[in-house]
């Protein structure tokens, strides 16, 4: 991402809170500690609750209005559980439900894989989550969201380790000759794959773009700010070719196939980055994200409106 930053204003911040880390927080004002304090994405059971034995066997997480038959399917990574409150208080109030399957790294496509250990799993419970919802009638809207980049680039921003990917469609993966300058080649054949699997089914499908990663805690940041009374002037800035450089790509792919099999998408791009600067927090401070990327419930909230708009109108 671009990056604009505070230079020694920043470190000084961090530096101080390195003092509170160490036993000052106890004397934090109310103030500070409701930097802190937060409602985070998901307060469920169900990221990484299901097994793919599980799934096959008829298992699912619901949320939402529970008298109701699920008619919506919303499936993808850390990001999509990180959705899941913020969803389950929109369907109850709506009189609707939803079923969810999510875990750690499973992006939401199926025969795409990676022999990272981590991840390993990812490709036969995603194949699962969406062979079941394939073949039940009552499910008519897919939501997929992810942190679709870390799996173009093959990492979560920041880090410095890259995994390879690989598609088959027949479940025989290579990894022998796996690079990660391939993974976006393999993303878009399992793109490709999948929604066309969709599509043929008769489902509806929603696709939420990437949201904004930052390279600090957004929380904890905003509790040194107050703490050390500084402005979110002196911190890192998100800005639109940064996201681009790092998005881009998985971007373009997931609408050339949108465009194709006429799914719709959410783009959160222009919710939090109005200004061309993607910001973090709200107008009275209050943190939009758990962490350094994912949502919390009031992040969250902010895609429920156009996610909805999205599904009333197909």
């Amino acid at each position: 991402f671009g990056v604009v930053c505070g230079g020694w204003a920043w470190f000084g911040v961090v530096g101080g809170w390195m003092q509170v880390q160490n036993g000052v927080e106890s004397r934090l004002s109310d103030d500070v500690k409701g930097g802190m304090a937060m409602r985070g994405g998901d307060s469920t059971q169900c990221h990484n609750g299901l097994s793919r034995e599980q799934v096959i066997q008829g298992e699912t997480c619901k949320i939402g209005n529970m008298a109701q038959t699920a008619t919506i399917a919303i499936l993808g990574d850390s990001h999509a559980a990180r959705v899941t409150d913020a969803f389950a208080d929109t369907l109850n109030a709506r009189g609707q439900a939803a079923v969810i399957y999510n875990a750690s790294w499973c992006v939401p496509l199926m025969h795409f894989a990676t022999d990272a250990v981590k991840k390993r799993n990812c490709v036969q419970n995603v194949n699962a989550w969406i062979n079941h919802i394939l073949h039940k009638d009552e499910i008519e809207t897919i939501i997929l969201f992810a942190e679709w980049s870390n799996y173009t680039v093959g990492s979560r921003f920041g880090a410095k380790v890259a995994d390879s990917y690989v598609f088959d469609k027949f479940g025989t993966f290579s990894f022998a000759d796996a690079k990660t300058a391939a993974n976006a080649y393999h993303f878009e054949r399992a793109v490709s794959y999948t929604f066309e699997r969709l599509k043929n089914a008769g489902k509806q499908v929603v696709v939420i773009m990437p949201t904004p990663e930052f390279n600090f805690h957004v929380p904890k940041t905003l509790a040194k700010l107050k703490l050390f009374n500084q402005s979110q002037t002196i911190l890192p800035v998100v800005e639109k070719a940064g996201y681009d450089a790092r998005n881009q790509e998985a971007i373009s792919i997931l609408r050339q196939y949108a465009d194709k099999f006429q799914f719709d998408i959410v783009d959160p791009f222009p919710i939090f980055c109005k200004t061309q600067i993607c910001v973090f927090s709200d107008p009275k401070g209050q943190a939009l994200f758990e962490d350094d990327n994912h949502l919390n419930y009031n992040g969250a909230q902010l895609l429920m409106g156009p996610i909805f708009h999205q599904i009333d109108h197909q």
